[in-house]
């Protein structure tokens, strides 16, 4: 096979003098420019409480068995550090770890997916299995980041953990 598109024995140019391509009767479909809208700061932030609103009382359902505590001062720091931005290199987290490993047992993980609706955050969580721990001798953690981009996509980041005493 050649693919020296100049020589005219092995290509034949759809546009010629005979067919120029100025003639043609039609336009292309695609919109000559694209327009996005940026996404509202305020309904990322509606949208980031609902989510994290909605994960907490589904974990108590999801427990109903036994008491869900959450451990705020390990919350609140894992949500600093997400707000920082820092949480991709790994040594904010790894500080932070290293504060509480002393006295718990840490096990936890990291979801990113697209937003498409809360219950598809709220099952994914679910299929997790983080809430099966037959005891009340455990804390959970909970952090939500929502990174918008333009025209109302959103990429979700949901941080989740669960601390026992050594």
């Amino acid at each position: 096979m050649n693919f020296d598109v100049e020589n005219s024995k092995n290509w034949r140019p759809f546009f010629s003098r005979s067919f120029p391509r100025d003639t043609l009767p039609w336009t292309s479909v695609q919109p000559s420019d694209l327009h996005y809208e940026n996404t509202r700061t305020e309904d990322v932030n509606i949208l980031h409480v609902q989510i994290q609103d909605m994960l907490r009382r589904k974990m108590v359902d999801w427990r109903e068995a036994n008491v869900t505590t959450w451990h705020h001062v390990f919350q609140k720091r894992l949500q600093d550090i997400i707000k920082r931005g820092s949480i991709a290199n790994g040594t904010d987290i790894e500080a932070v770890l290293a504060e509480f490993r002393n006295t718990y047992n840490i096990v936890g993980f990291a979801l990113q997916m697209p937003y498409t609706t809360i219950q598809a955050i709220v099952d994914t969580v679910y299929s997790t299995n983080i809430y099966k721990h037959a005891t009340n001798d455990i804390q959970f953690a909970l952090a939500v980041h929502i990174h918008p981009y333009p025209n109302n996509i959103l990429a979700v980041w949901i941080y989740m953990a669960h601390l026992t005493p050594k």
